[in-house]
């Protein structure tokens, strides 16, 4: 079951190459029953990675459609800041409707390229790790407010509340009435 699992996979990623890979519903080579632990299994083992809900083979990365690729070539100079501009601040920059800026913003983030953290505002991966490790500096000298996280990053009040918020979710920091802590030592 897990040789017909993996053959169906990267035969999918094969002659679907823009696609990030299957869901668990999508995969036929398995009963419903066992297909959960199988998965698990093949994910554990390293032959298989999940993200976001996708199973695919390991070292697989889904091409992007023309149209998205022109669109993450532009956004990343962009996003290369600890503060960058929101969606609404970039879609009237590029004269488009917020909406299809958006759609297409999601499907950056479903790829991993991009990461959503509050309404209207996405980073790039590389400066969220940056800024996690301001974070852990921060937390291991002693818990810091928003007050101390936005003076030591230069990010404004309000994108500071939320990057703070979003670390919360994810289980990286705790807000512990004024200050955060940190719980553990990766975002």
């Amino acid at each position: 079951m897990a040789k017909a699992t993996l053959d169906e996979v990267t035969t999918h990623q094969k002659e679907n190459p823009d696609s990030p890979g299957l869901k668990e519903n999508d995969i036929a080579a398995v009963p419903q029953v066992f297909r959960a632990q199988v998965l698990g299994a093949l994910v554990k083992t390293g032959k298989l990675k999940l993200t976001g809900g996708v199973y695919s083979a390991v070292g697989h990365t889904a091409a992007l459609p023309p149209d998205l690729a022109l669109r993450y070539d532009a956004l990343k100079p962009k996003l290369d800041s600890t503060q960058p501009p929101s969606t609404g601040d970039l879609a009237k920059a590029w004269s488009m409707p917020l909406k299809d800026l958006e759609v297409q913003m999601r499907e950056l983030g479903r790829r991993g390229l991009l990461v959503y953290i509050a309404d209207h505002r996405y980073y790039l991966p590389t400066q969220l790790q940056t800024i996690a490790g301001i974070v852990q500096q921060m937390a291991r000298a002693a818990p810091f407010t928003v007050r101390e996280f936005r003076d030591k990053t230069g990010i404004g009040r309000n994108v500071a509340i939320d990057i703070l918020e979003y670390f919360d979710g994810k289980g990286f920091t705790r807000r512990q009435d004024n200050h955060r802590v940190l719980l553990r030592d990766t975002l």
